[in-house]
């Protein structure tokens, strides 16, 4: 005999909820550390990014932008910029298409994210 609640397989319960669970997205830190790189940003790898973001951990003023880019090159959003200490932007994706993050930094210790 198996068990049930209410008339229906205890199995069939627990089956409809790991469906509902939703998927999480995985983040990634693709740079962590001090980058100075003039105008020129450091490029994470390619997922389908759902968000991109950068905090920057330095003790005196300073500023990191984040942003993302298509694979035939071209910028999907203006760069949004953290400043201070601990200052932090991010910017949301759809999740809907292959895109390639990218951080720049004038001289600032900062983390930057990906979430895919």
């Amino acid at each position: 005999m198996r068990a049930k609640v209410l008339g229906i397989p205890i199995a069939a319960i627990l089956a409809t909820l790991v469906l509902a669970v939703p998927a999480f997205a995985t983040a990634l830190t693709y740079y962590d550390g001090y980058l100075n790189s003039a105008g020129s940003p450091y490029f994470g790898p390619r997922h389908t990014l759902t968000e991109v973001s950068v905090r920057t951990l330095s003790n005196f003023p300073a500023s990191a932008c984040t942003t993302a880019y298509e694979t035939d090159g071209t910028r999907v959003f203006d760069p949004v910029c953290a400043y201070g200490y601990n200052g932090l932007a991010t910017h949301v994706l759809c999740g809907c298409a292959l895109r390639t993050p990218a951080v720049s930094s004038g001289g600032s210790y900062l983390r930057a994210q990906e979430n895919y």
